[in-house]
């Protein structure tokens, strides 16, 4: 019974409750083999791919069918924008099990957005999706994101607003489309959004920050300030945390609280010392401080940022264009990460190794950047030193 309510769970999308009845199972006998596969589904669609990976291999060991398994295998390569060699599967998984047509489009649509590749494959592969489901709000939801990493904001909004007037409690599409209007100026509509967003855990401190942005920017300065203090008083160290004293310090700005202001910028620097945003707010700070030196000299280095910031747009704009041009995608992950957008930059370079995986500018890049990270942790360590080793066997 487990195995077929965590089967229904999965068909809707709720890998969480899936894990919950085979967590229920496993403490009345050893998983078997449909188990291990379904909660290897389960994990990958949480994007816990290591663990995905074990249970998926000791499904294959007590014997659950080979055919099933090798198709999570491929859909589970894909999440995880290992691409290259699986892309070609693609029809084969759609044409040998239409069953599980939704799943295999999702994952790939997924590793695709990861990898920043393949970008004319997933607009097709979500046509079909649509026309089969016409009602699902997902693949809406997932060409929005699609349009935003290929920067057509027109479409993404049209398509986020298609995935809510599907299913108006689909908090991803309601976040992404938030953000979409605050940077057009669409305070209140975005406001209203955030707030279904933030009942969203996984959301939730993001969503606050951006409906603190949003307060601050409708003049409702207390407001902001209570949603932003709050964030901060949960003591956690993540870029939420660093967007929330951002905020919180362009409050200050705006009351001529100046060293306030200083003190938290400065703080937020240490996490994102390329942000163009905390360069501009310590800026105006120090200038407020009369501290003309630095804040001439740290307005310089927001310009040279934003510049970058200008720039990767450029490329994607070229790359679109030239998708097979590996010296083009290695400048926009350099762009990304000088701008201080260390995740697209990191995705767009890993991404570039799948295709050329001896690309010396890249493979240099990558160990100096995890060699030289502050905040260092052992696995970024390692993956320096792996980096740095296949660069000096790289003819």
């Amino acid at each position: 019974i487990p195995n077929g309510v965590a089967r229904g769970a999965l068909s809707r999308r709720a890998p969480e409750d899936a894990r919950y009845w085979l967590a229920v199972s496993q403490r009345i006998a050893p998983l078997g083999s449909e188990a291990e596969y379904l909660l290897a589904v389960a994990l990958r669609k949480e994007g816990q791919f290591g663990e995905a990976e074990r249970h998926l291999q000791r499904a294959r060991e007590l014997g659950y069918a080979e055919d099933a398994v090798q198709r999570e295998a491929w859909r589970l390569t894909a999440r995880q924008g290992r691409l290259r060699d699986v892309i070609a599967r693609l029809p084969e998984l759609l044409r040998d099990a239409p069953e599980e047509g939704h799943d295999t489009c999702e994952a790939f649509i997924l590793g695709i957005i990861k990898a920043k590749n393949y970008f004319r494959e997933a607009h097709d592969l979500l046509a079909i999706w649509m026309r089969d489901e016409s009602s699902d709000a997902v693949p809406h939801y997932l060409l929005g994101v699609v349009c935003v990493e290929t920067h057509d904001p027109s479409r993404a909004e049209k398509e986020f607003r298609e995935a809510l007037s599907r299913d108006a409690n689909h908090t991803r599409a309601a976040f992404a489309l938030a953000r979409l209007l605050h940077d057009q100026g669409g305070i209140d509509e975005a406001s209203a959004l955030l707030d279904r967003a933030a009942a969203d855990p996984e959301l939730r401190r993001d969503a606050l920050v951006l409906k603190g942005r949003c307060l601050r920017a409708a003049g409702r300065s207390d407001e902001a300030v209570a949603i932003l203090d709050g964030l901060l008083s949960e003591d956690v160290n993540d870029a939420a945390s660093t967007a929330a004293r951002t905020v919180r310090a362009q409050v200050d700005l705006d009351a001529s609280r100046f060293e306030d202001a200083r003190d938290r910028l400065q703080i937020a620097l240490r996490a994102e010392p390329r942000s163009a945003e905390i360069c501009d707010g310590l800026a105006t700070a120090f200038r407020g401080l009369n501290e003309e030196e630095a804040s001439r000299r740290i307005a310089a280095a927001a310009s040279d940022f934003r510049a970058q910031g200008h720039r990767a747009v450029e490329l994607i704009q070229s790359y679109l264009r030239d998708p097979s041009n590996a010296d083009l995608r290695f400048q926009i992950g350099r762009a990304h990460l000088l701008f201080g957008d260390h995740q697209a930059g990191l995705d767009w370079l890993f991404g570039l190794l799948e295709f050329a995986p001896d690309h010396r500018p890249t493979l240099e890049l990558l160990a100096t950047y995890f060699e030289e990270k502050a905040d260092q942790t052992p696995e970024e360590w390692q993956l320096g030193r792996k980096f740095r080793r296949h660069l000096e066997q790289t003819p």
